[in-house]
Parts: structure tokens; C-alpha cells; sequence
């Protein structure tokens, strides 16, 4: 697996937020998967991004 960074967009609080969020890619399955480290990590980057819109 292969840790990548891609930008995503989540609703929060009624509005879209974008973000840079942190995933494992797996080629062979070819998902991207989260550990509770990342789930944790991409949660905390949703919420600063929607802090700094507004």
C-alpha cells in the first residue's frame, strides 16, 4: 500500500468543506482505505479548513 494525500470535500456544519486528507491506496483493490490514525488526522484537517473559511 502507498500513503497518498488527495483533496476532499466533506459536508460539515451545512456547508462543503475541502480539505487535504491523508489515505492509504491499495492498487490491488484499488480503494483507499483509512487507518484510525488517518480517520483522526483527516477529521482534525476538515475541521481547521472549516474554521479558516469562516
Amino acid at each position: 500500500m502507498q500513503t497518498v494525500m488527495l483533496t476532499d470535500t466533506e459536508e460539515y456544519k451545512g456547508g462543503e468543506v475541502s480539505f487535504k486528507a491523508i489515505y492509504e491506496y491499495c492498487s490491488l483493490a484499488d480503494e483507499y482505505l483509512e487507518t484510525e490514525d488517518m480517520i483522526r488526522e483527516n477529521s482534525q484537517a476538515m475541521k481547521d479548513a472549516y474554521r479558516k473559511a469562516n
